[in-house]
């Protein structure tokens, strides 16, 4: 994801685009375990326990999920009609569908061992911090990032992102930034780790899987 570049020129134009700075706290913060007040440490589920807790992992390999129906409810802009993907040994409907992989928020890399073994990392130094209000437009989700939610999401020394109730709230989720147009992280109220994609479309907008069936559309950070 990353910052809306035209906010300061818009800001110019138009009146101040303003944000109120979020505490420091650290980057990664579980959001599964975060109700909205406090800064659980979150870190992206390695796989060992497949990002569900005590209740073991779902699967190992897509095919070991459940076929998510397409008349679901789900919102998708894919070039294809999107499928089944185990990301840290939960199902989640994506795009990129039949993949197999694991996170590692170390080194900021999503691990991939099919259909074809693949590592796709991102950045681990960055120099600004930017800002950028995240709202959800469109989401299948029960909670946390439902339709009409809004987040404000902070870009960090090490290049992860913050994500944190708007106006001084605090941090509940957090992810990082691929370098295929890719990220993975955690958001409140969902059990384990989400993959996002930027869109392209002319407006800062990503698309988020989550487990759960909760998948959803933000504009306003890419």
């Amino acid at each position: 994801m990353r910052p809306w570049w035209f906010l300061p020129a818009a800001s110019a134009l138009f009146g101040c685009v303003c944000f109120n700075p979020v505490p420091e706290i650290d980057p990664t913060v579980d959001a599964s375990k975060a109700g909205g007040g406090g800064d659980a440490s979150l870190t992206v589920d390695s796989g060992s326990d497949g990002g569900a807790g005590d209740a073991g992992p779902q699967c190992r390999v897509a095919s070991d999920c459940p076929w998510l129906p397409s008349d679901a409810g789900l919102y998708y802009p894919c070039p294809n009609s999107g499928g089944m993907s185990c990301i840290d040994g939960r199902c989640i409907f994506e795009c990129d569908s039949g993949r197999a992989c694991e996170t590692d928020a170390g080194s900021h890399c999503l691990l991939c061992r099919s259909p074809v073994e693949k590592t796709d990392c991102g950045a681990t130094v960055c120099s600004a911090i930017w800002t950028c209000r995240m709202q959800v437009f469109s989401s299948t989700c029960a909670q946390g990032p439902v339709e009409g939610a809004s987040f404000d999401v902070i870009r960090q020394p090490d290049c992860s992102w913050k994500v944190a109730v708007p106006d001084g709230g605090p941090v509940v989720g957090g992810y990082w930034d691929l370098d295929v147009g890719q990220s993975f992280g955690t958001f409140p109220g969902v059990e384990g780790t989400c993959v996002g994609r930027d869109l392209f479309t002319g407006v800062p907008r990503m698309q988020w899987s989550c487990p759960g069936g909760c998948n959803f559309i933000e504009m306003g950070c890419e």
